[in-house]
């Protein structure tokens, strides 16, 4: 009873305990204006400084690349570097009229943002969507690692995906932080939707970062920790769980829309565990 409790509780702790951000390596969350000032907000790990680069009107990063240490002020309107003191940067960019082209980069990563590219890909077709973000090169790369556990057919289920997830959002992609965290998001919950029964809390351990295993939901259904003495699930309940968590993860493109589910359907199935009637 007492343990019962806690799960019972659990259901209200659900909706007002915040799930933690899945963890970047590196990402420029918003390039926004404020005041005569752009600012630039992300987030990093590591203890490497960071540098920002923000392109001068005209010119390109290839430019960048091929000069020297003296030339290369002819090419940037900005260049600033910072420790990293909480995981997180913000730069403040004065004197520029335009939305400006960045990119940051520490330990050998880099990350871009530019407006002309992102209205592009807003702007692109169901027919044109793939090519408008594989043909550029830096979006390339982090999506085609992204996608790589996927077979055919998922793939093609992920980019129609994507790009649902474009096309529903006020504006499409906010910047290149939103494609990528998505495309993330997107490729996990593929993997689950089509996991073998037996392999599915392998593949829902794909959402640890995004606080999958936060709640008492993930000891019940794994049976581990304060339940791990008690089967909580019955087979069959639990067979009928699985098939509702895959298809679940084939309706949401949200991580944490559907640990929300996730949370709250193993919590009413344990406590109804034999009704079935609240599956």
């Amino acid at each position: 009873m007492k343990k019962f409790i806690t799960v019972l509780l659990s259901i209200f702790l659900i909706f007002s305990t915040s799930l933690s951000a899945m963890a970047q390596s590196l990402l420029i969350s918003s390039v926004t204006k404020e005041g005569t000032n752009w600012v630039v907000k992300g987030t990093w790990s590591g203890n490497k400084p960071l540098t920002v680069e923000v392109l001068k009107q005209g010119k390109a990063w290839a430019d960048v690349s091929s000069a020297g240490d003296i030339d290369i002020l002819n090419y940037l309107a900005y260049f600033n570097q910072a420790d990293n003191k909480d995981g997180s940067f913000e730069f403040k960019i004065a004197n520029l009229s335009a939305e400006p082209e960045v990119r940051v980069y520490t330990n050998g990563e880099f990350f871009y943002h530019s407006r002309a590219t992102l209205d592009d890909i807003n702007a692109s077709s169901d027919g044109m969507f793939y090519d408008s973000i594989m043909d550029y090169a830096f979006l390339n790369g982090i999506i085609t690692d992204t996608i790589d556990p996927l077979n055919e057919s998922e793939k093609t289920e992920f980019w129609n995906r994507l790009f649902t997830y474009k096309e529903n959002k006020t504006g499409g992609f906010a910047n290149f932080g939103d494609i990528v965290t998505s495309s993330r998001e997107i490729a996990a919950l593929i993997q689950v939707k089509h996991s073998d029964s037996a392999a599915l809390t392998k593949s829902l351990e794909l959402l640890t970062s995004y606080g999958i295993k936060e709640s008492d939901s993930w000891d019940i259904y794994t049976n581990q920790g304060e339940f791990a003495k008690e089967d909580y699930l019955t087979a069959a309940q639990e067979e009928i769980l699985i098939a509702a968590l895959k298809g679940k993860a084939g309706e949401v493109n949200s991580a944490y829309e559907f640990i929300e589910y996730f949370n709250n359907k193993v919590v009413l199935t344990a406590r109804h565990n034999n009704v079935t009637d609240y599956l």
